[in-house]
C-alpha cells in the first residue's frame, strides 16, 4: 500500500508538464489548480445549497483560466506552431478520449433507463465534435475546447503583440463577451466561442499579474492577503447577489462579476501560496492540481454515474432535504477518490499509448 501511494501521489505521468510544457513546476499553482477541480467536482454534485452552487460558478472558472494566463507566462513558447501542436496533444486529444468514454456512458445509461434514441445519440455524437451548449448537439468538456481556443487567441495576443495592444484587445474581448450573451442569451456556437473572448481576458490578466506573484511575499501577508480578498469577495458577492455562470450564459454586469471573480480567485492563489511555503507538502492537493486536466475529464464521467446511482436510490423529498447536502457532501468525496485511482490508471496505462503529435 505504501508503494503504490508513493508511485500515485509522486511518479505521475505529469510531474514536470505544465500545459504541455517541460518546466520546473510551482507546486502553489498546483494547489490553487487541485483547489479549482475540487470545486468543479463540488459544483457538478446534485444536491446542495444554491447558494453554494452561486458561491462555486462565481470564480472557479475564471480561477482556471487566470492559472492558465499565469502557467502561460512561466512556459512562454514564441514559435506558433509548436505552441499549436503543444496543445492539440495536451488538451484535444485527451478532450476527445474522456468525450468518446463518456460517450459510451450515455450509451449504457440510455439502455438500462430504456430511453435509448438512434436520433438523439446521432446528435449527442455530433455534439462531441461540435460542442454547441445546452443543446442537443454538446458533450460534457466544453471548458477544455473553450480553454483551447482561448490559449490560442491569447497567444496570438501576448507573444506577438505589444503591451498597450494586449490591454485594448483583453477589454474589448471582455465586453464583447458580455454584449453577445446579453443581447442573444440563447445562441450558443460552436465550441462555446461566444464564452472565448472572455477566457482570453482572464488568460491576459493571469499573464499580467505573473509578475507580481514572483515577489517573495512572507506567509504572514499572504495569509492576511487571502483573508482581505475573501471578505472583498464576499462583500460583492452579497451585496449584487452574483448569479455568475461561464457555460449558461448567467452573466450580469460586467464590473461586479468580473471584481468578484478576480477577487476570489486572488484568495485561492494568495492561500496556495501560503501552504507552499511552509514545512508541510500537501502530496494529494498537489497531485490533483499536477494532474487537473486528466481529473477534469474524468470527473465528467465519475459525477454522472454517482449522480445517476444518487436518484435511482433516493426520492427527491431527502434530496432536496438537509439529508441531501449530506449525501452531495458523502458523494464529492467518493468522487475525489475515485478520480484520483482512475487518474492514476490513465496516466500509467492509457495516457502513453495515445496518439501523440510529434514536434
Amino acid at each position: 500500500m505504501k508503494i503504490f501511494l508513493r508511485e500515485l501521489l509522486e511518479k505521475n505521468t505529469e510531474n514536470q508538464m505544465i500545459d504541455g510544457q517541460n518546466i520546473e513546476r510551482k507546486k502553489e499553482f498546483d494547489y490553487a489548480r487541485g483547489i479549482a477541480i475540487c470545486l468543479v467536482v463540488l459544483g457538478h454534485m446534485t444536491t446542495y445549497p444554491r447558494i453554494a452552487r452561486q458561491f462555486i460558478y462565481s470564480f472557479h472558472m475564471p480561477l482556471f483560466f487566470i492559472l492558465s494566463g499565469i502557467t502561460f507566462s512561466l512556459s512562454q513558447e514564441n514559435n506558433t506552431s509548436i505552441f499549436l501542436k503543444k496543445r492539440i496533444n495536451s488538451i484535444i486529444i485527451p478532450a476527445y478520449f474522456f468525450e468518446l468514454v463518456m460517450y459510451v456512458w450515455q450509451i449504457v445509461k440510455n439502455c438500462f433507463e430504456h430511453t435509448y434514441s438512434r436520433i438523439s445519440l446521432i446528435r449527442r455524437f455530433l455534439g462531441i465534435v461540435l460542442q454547441i451548449g445546452y443543446s442537443d448537439y454538446t458533450g460534457s468538456l466544453w471548458f477544455l475546447f473553450t480553454l483551447f481556443l482561448a490559449l490560442m487567441i491569447a497567444h496570438f495576443i501576448l507573444v506577438k503583440q505589444k503591451r498597450n495592444f494586449q490591454i485594448v484587445f483583453a477589454f474589448i474581448c471582455l465586453v464583447s463577451s458580455y454584449l453577445f450573451c446579453n443581447y442573444y442569451n440563447d445562441v450558443y456556437l460552436v465550441w462555446h466561442f461566444e464564452v472565448v473572448p472572455l477566457a482570453v481576458f482572464y488568460i491576459c490578466f493571469g499573464y499580467w499579474i505573473s509578475k507580481i506573484l514572483k515577489k517573495k511575499l512572507s506567509r504572514l501577508t499572504l495569509f492576511n492577503s487571502t483573508l482581505v480578498f475573501l471578505g472583498l469577495g464576499f462583500v460583492m458577492f452579497f451585496s449584487f447577489d452574483i448569479n455568475f455562470a461561464f457555460d449558461s450564459h448567467s452573466f450580469g454586469n460586467v464590473f461586479t462579476d468580473v471584481a468578484t471573480a478576480i477577487l476570489f480567485s486572488a484568495a485561492i492563489i494568495c492561500f496556495s501560496m501560503f501552504l507552499s511555503q511552509g514545512n508541510k507538502t500537501y502530496k494529494i492537493l498537489e497531485f490533483i492540481g499536477k494532474n487537473s486536466m486528466s481529473i477534469y475529464g474524468i470527473q465528467a464521467i465519475m459525477v454522472g454515474i454517482l449522480n445517476t446511482i444518487i436518484w435511482h436510490l433516493f426520492d427527491e423529498k431527502v434530496l432536496y432535504s438537509g439529508r441531501g447536502y449530506l449525501i452531495s457532501l458523502v458523494s464529492f468525496v467518493i468522487s475525489m477518490i475515485a478520480d484520483c485511482l482512475f487518474c492514476h490508471i490513465y496516466n500509467k496505462y492509457i495516457k502513453k499509448h495515445l496518439p501523440l503529435i510529434k514536434s
